[in-house]
């Protein structure tokens, strides 16, 4: 009789305990394999062009997850890659970016927001003679949808233009 109020006890208690961080970590939702199609302005001026694209994400290490793939428009296909890690703090995300073979990265820092991720560069950008900053956010639509936009704003003029629209699905 002692051992089983012995092994109540030992649930109640482990059932009331908080769960590991990663557990509540976001950014474990975008382990797996996605694909999804949406809108990209290649470049700030570009029309939007229709884009599909297969991500990956997998993590190797606690707090940190990197998504890698391909998207591809009418015109061009390219790899991407975004290691997205979490600390903590008020800017409790930090990401690096790449597109294409560039050697060019770009890092970005981010919070939580309801149902998702927000994140913007870390410093402006030059792109088309225009000093930009990039801002984008992960959507936690459900377990199995996630949306990924992006948009730049003109340092000094203010003008925004949304740069990317995605929907990504298990």
């Amino acid at each position: 009789m002692m051992m089983i109020r012995h092994c109540i006890f030992l649930i109640a208690v482990l059932v009331v305990l908080p769960l590991p961080a990663i557990a509540e970590t976001p950014i474990i939702g975008l382990l797996g394999d996605w694909t999804g199609s949406g809108t990209v302005r290649p470049q700030l001026l570009d029309d939007r062009q229709e884009m599909r694209c297969r991500i990956s994400g997998e993590s190797d290490e606690e707090f940190a997850v990197t998504l890698s793939g391909r998207c591809a428009t009418a015109q061009k296909s390219m790899r991407i890659s975004i290691e997205i890690t979490q600390k903590q703090g008020d800017w409790a995300y930090r990401a690096v970016a790449s597109v294409g073979n560039s050697p060019r990265t770009f890092s970005y820092i981010g919070k939580d927001v309801e149902n998702g991720i927000w994140m913007r560069s870390r410093e402006p950008f030059r792109q088309d003679g225009r000093s930009l900053v990039s801002v984008f956010e992960i959507g936690f639509e459900s377990i199995d949808r996630v949306t990924i936009s992006e948009s730049v704003t003109e340092v000094g003029s203010g003008a925004q233009t949304e740069t990317l629209q995605i929907t990504l699905t298990r």
